[in-house]
């Protein structure tokens, strides 16, 4: 998985909420198995988690990560409304981003 983070991931190795969305366009998993709202989420929350332990403001990344919770809504852009430019993930988290995407696919016993 790590190949395919590096090809979207930026020239200091993070992924921000644009190339995750694209990831999860191009691998088709937006919108055929999970809705952006979702995908907001998980990635908000995650990245609210990267900048707490990169020493970040930890009150308002936690609140931001929270207030995501919800429903989002999202701009021209696709980025969620009220969401600041500089929010990422890292290698790792991506992976979580991805295992959070794969609860969401349904699955019945067979």
């Amino acid at each position: 998985m790590l190949i395919y983070y590096n090809y979207y991931s930026d020239s200091k190795g993070m992924m921000n909420f644009e190339k995750f969305t694209k990831f999860c366009k191009d691998f088709s998993l937006f919108p055929d198995i999970i809705a952006k709202g979702k995908i907001s989420n998980f990635f908000y929350t995650l990245a609210a988690i990267h900048t707490q332990a990169e020493g970040g403001n930890n009150d308002e990344s936690a609140m931001r990560g929270r207030s995501l919770m919800g429903n989002s809504k999202f701009g021209a852009n696709g980025k969620a409304i009220d969401q600041p430019d500089n929010d990422v993930i890292d290698q790792h988290l991506f992976i979580e981003a991805l295992a959070l995407c794969a609860f969401e696919i349904p699955y019945s016993d067979p």
